[in-house]
């Protein structure tokens, strides 16, 4: 049976923004500890000792690890630890997690290094005009190629420089805006379903009622963005509770829930997952599920699976269908799939490039080949 267009899901992680001057996490590690020089003595030293002692079990870490230690340091409970973690503290150690409490200062210093971390990230996601070009010829060559490669290329978008099908549902863990920046700005004609509304509220239950459905997707539809952990430009209203879009400045990161009509931003930062089972990011991720579903071929782009929540997703999902295939296109792909997916590994099509990368044109023609083989 061929593989036409509508068969296809999209994923994008951290690294497909790479190419367009915004840092991976890793990079952010980095980053980061050269941000706080500026910082006390105090900042940078519990920051050192962080990324040291996790480096010691974990070899590279990233920007999520630190802060989910940071996070569930502030917290210091049963919740944040986990059984296991408080079982094995008692076992080796000998002692309890909660054999004493935080001193106040350490406490006050975590809190410091929270507000500059999310700032930072924030800061990081935006983005850089002298990539403009770049993010227009990258994509457009992208999914060009995916629709020429197809056989069945969308009758919607034939007059347009860069075709798609009003079936595809771009999913993203990414906060930056270059994927709706580049279908409402770079494209001349699309309009992007990023799930807000007519009154300009995110409602992302429409989303669900389309998952898999023909009517949804079909002739007068939208292309649709659903992006799972939130974006630096939704900002949640006080009054209203409506999430908005907003384009977004650095002075949001201090004006939020200070006198600013605006109660919150809406980011999932780094592995806080307890709040991926509140609204909206509960709809989005069922979304997900439905999508992956629904479609035979999963194209991913430079995401590590890290995340236990959206790899399980995956997998249930490769045991739905003995049809479905995963291109994964990371330049250290095959070290993913034999982490994260040994039970798969004759299901995943391994692309260890670089996405957008000086070489972009030839990447892409494989990624489309590969989707699409006969």
């Amino acid at each position: 049976m061929p593989v036409l267009t509508g068969d296809v899901s999209f994923f994008f992680g951290a690294g497909a923004s790479k190419p367009f001057g915004n840092p991976t996490m890793k990079e952010m590690t980095v980053d980061f500890k050269e941000e706080l020089k500026t910082a006390t003595q105090q900042e940078q030293r519990v920051y050192d000792e962080i990324v040291k002692l996790l480096e010691q079990d974990l070899g590279s870490v990233d920007i999520e690890a630190v802060f989910s230690v940071i996070d569930g340091l502030k917290q210091y409970s049963v919740d944040n630890f986990g059984e296991l973690a408080i079982y094995s503290c008692r076992k080796i150690c000998e002692k309890s997690f909660f054999s004493k409490n935080l001193d106040d200062s350490f406490t006050d210093t975590l809190t410091q290094l929270e507000t500059k971390l999310k700032r930072f990230i924030r800061k990081s996601c935006m983005l850089k005009d002298k990539f403009s070009n770049k993010r227009k010829e990258v994509y457009s060559h992208f999914f060009n190629s995916l629709a020429d490669a197809s056989g069945d290329a969308p009758a919607n978008s034939r007059d347009l420089k860069v075709k798609y099908s009003y079936s595809w549902t771009l999913f993203t863990t990414n906060y930056d805006n270059n994927l709706e920046t580049f279908w409402r700005e770079d494209v001349i004609g699309v309009t992007l379903d990023t799930c807000f509304n007519g009154n300009g509220c995110l409602y992302p239950d429409f989303f669900l009622r389309c998952a898999g459905n023909t009517v949804c997707n079909g002739p007068g539809g939208k292309l649709r963005l659903v992006k799972l952990h939130g974006s630096t430009s939704w900002l949640k209203e006080k009054d209203t509770e409506c999430i908005k879009e907003k384009e977004y400045h650095l002075d949001f990161a201090t004006e939020i829930g200070k006198g600013s009509k605006y109660d919150k931003d809406m980011v999932i930062y780094p592995l806080i997952q307890k709040q991926l089972y509140v609204e909206p990011y509960i709809q989005m991720f069922y979304n997900l599920n439905k999508d992956l579903e629904n479609k035979r071929i999963w194209i991913v782009i430079c995401y590590s699976f890290r995340d236990p929540v959206i790899r399980n997703i995956f997998t249930t999902n490769f045991d739905k269908g003995s049809n479905k295939r995963m291109l994964l296109v990371i330049p250290n792909a095959d070290e993913v799939i034999s982490k994260y997916f040994s039970n798969y590994h004759d299901r995943i099509i391994p692309i260890n490039e670089r996405f957008g990368e000086d070489d972009y044109q030839t990447i892409n023609q494989i990624i489309a080949n590969q989707a699409f083989k006969r």
